[in-house]
């Protein structure tokens, strides 16, 4: 079996499912999330990219073996003094096994090529994503320091009743104790 290109190792199926699982934002980690964000937004760029280029060769190849065919096909029937159909030189060009070869080897570059695409899409989301998500965060830490600080108040107001009513306590029991002698 041939080894696979540069290109078509970078762009394969497997690359498109590691950076489809580095989708994912880490809430417990947002800075990391944040700092991530553009090498892979990047990265997919790239693959999307080299990924739309080797459709785009291969559906090159696929018109240039169609035109060869259609030209051998008439220089054929031309040699063979035969008449020959705009639908049979279809036929012929669509049943040859090189044509098949390169249309298939085409939609499988297409269909690679549409899912980097949609994968830059989802990191283009996924940047907006994050922005939401900082904010609401700081909205929830800052929600947090509000509520920790209302209950540092209520725990120092308890604090003082008590150390009041301490107090008024002693003084009860000191005037009980001097009324008593």
């Amino acid at each position: 079996m041939a080894k696979k290109s540069e290109v078509e190792d970078m762009i394969s199926i497997d690359e498109y499912k590691r950076y489809k699982k580095l989708l994912i934002i880490e809430r417990d980690d947002l800075e990391g999330s944040l700092t991530d964000q553009p090498m892979f937004f990047e990265e997919v760029s790239f693959r999307s990219v080299r990924a739309s280029a080797s459709r785009d060769k291969l559906k090159l190849k696929m018109d240039e073996t169609a035109a060869e065919l259609d030209h051998d096909i008439r220089l054929e029937a031309a040699q063979a003094e035969t008449k020959i159909t705009e639908s049979a030189i279809l036929n012929k060009i669509k049943l040859d096994k090189y044509m098949q070869e390169a249309q298939r080897a085409f939609y499988e570059a297409k269909e690679l090529a549409d899912l980097w695409s949609g994968l830059l899409q989802a990191y283009t989301q996924r940047s907006y994503a994050l922005k939401d998500i900082v904010a609401i965060a700081l909205r929830q830490m800052s929600m947090d320091g509000d509520i920790i600080a209302s209950e540092k108040d209520r725990q120092s107001l308890l604090a003082a009743k008590s150390d009041r009513v301490s107090q008024e306590a002693g003084k009860i029991r000191r005037s009980k104790l001097a009324q008593a002698k």
